[in-house]
């Protein structure tokens, strides 16, 4: 991922935590790793802008959002960030398959286990909480509202 000096970094894991970094805290050095769980891994690195929402979705569709200013900065690069997902939803299988950040005009697109592709608006999705899903969700994505109404991106 690239980024600007000054840019903070956003990474979600699959077992559900959110990883604030600024970039110019990262270190270069091998040896200084970000801490996860063995069982865990990253399932979206981005660049939010501080009015963005940042919107994680599970493979059940269940959507967990929040304002990108509500989450702080890790005091380092070792922590594991905040937990978004409890622990008795990870005992029941419950993970993330993707995150993003987004705006209440933007539309979502899922792909499921089937090789279905959908939209959804991202206001309503938010509104509801979740997604109905007939089939397990695999990945998520964004369509910016700037490419629906015309304008340049």
């Amino acid at each position: 991922m690239l980024a600007e000096k000054k840019a903070r970094l956003a990474l979600a894991t699959n077992e559900g935590h959110i990883l604030y970094l600024d970039a110019d805290d990262l270190s270069f050095s091998a040896e200084e790793r970000i801490r996860m769980e063995l069982t865990d891994q990253i399932v979206a690195a981005f660049v939010p802008e501080e009015k963005d929402w940042v919107i994680c979705v599970t493979q059940n569709g269940k959507i967990i959002h929040r304002e990108s200013s509500n989450f702080e900065n890790a005091r380092s690069p070792a922590s594991r960030g905040q937990a978004l997902i409890p622990p008795s939803r990870l005992e029941q299988g419950t993970r993330f398959i993707g995150a993003l950040p987004c705006k209440a005009p933007d539309w979502l697109v899922t792909l499921d286990e089937q090789g279905n592709l959908k939209t959804w608006s991202v206001k309503e999705a938010c509104g509801t909480g979740s997604l109905r899903v007939e089939n397990q969700f695999i990945s998520i994505g964004l369509i910016p509202s700037l490419i629906l109404s015309g304008e340049k991106v």
